[in-house]
């Protein structure tokens, strides 16, 4: 009887850890709080980074990632939005180009660089700025009728965010 109940106390305290697990965000390609690789900024090959998300709550439909630099001179400046990912996929890859993707796997919105894709950090020379990927758990698909800015999107998400995560980075010129 011992041995069994050993057995059930270890499942019990498995699955409620399971349940508390928090949604998190890591990337290879960045170190959380540090300089970003210069690849990955307009000074490189301004490609964006591999984004990976862990411990999804079980009801998210959809995966959005939103870029955003909140030290730039006029305020927020957005570098990227993507939206109904196939949440499964646990992971954006490196290089995402600009436009809608051809398999119909994501949506890309407009950034404040006018481009409806990633656009990597580009400061004005001084001061470091830190580049916020916010990861969000979304309950639905967004619709995907017009290029989408960064107030627009996030009016969008408001509603339907189950969890989210943030990764950041940080570049100077």
């Amino acid at each position: 009887m011992k041995k069994k109940l050993s057995l059930i106390t270890l499942f019990f305290f498995v699955s409620i850890a399971s349940v508390f697990a928090q949604f998190h965000v890591s990337s290879p390609d960045l170190v959380n709080e540090s300089e970003m690789a210069k690849k990955y900024t307009c000074d490189g090959a301004d490609i964006s980074p591999t984004i990976i998300w862990k411990n999804l709550p079980p009801t998210t439909l959809s995966i959005a990632v939103l870029v955003e630099d909140p030290d730039a001179p006029n305020g927020s400046f957005c570098h990227w939005i993507i939206y109904n990912i196939e949440p499964k996929s646990g992971a954006l890859p490196s290089g995402i180009k600009p436009g809608i993707s051809p398999k119909g796997e994501f949506n890309q919105g407009q950034n404040d660089f006018s481009v409806k894709g990633y656009s990597g950090p580009c400061p004005p020379k001084g001061k470091t700025h830190r580049y916020i990927f916010t990861v969000y758990a979304l309950d639905s698909l967004l619709p995907d009728y017009r290029p989408v800015d960064a107030s627009e999107f996030k009016r969008l998400i408001s509603d339907h965010i189950l969890a989210k995560a943030t990764i950041t980075g940080l570049y100077k010129k």
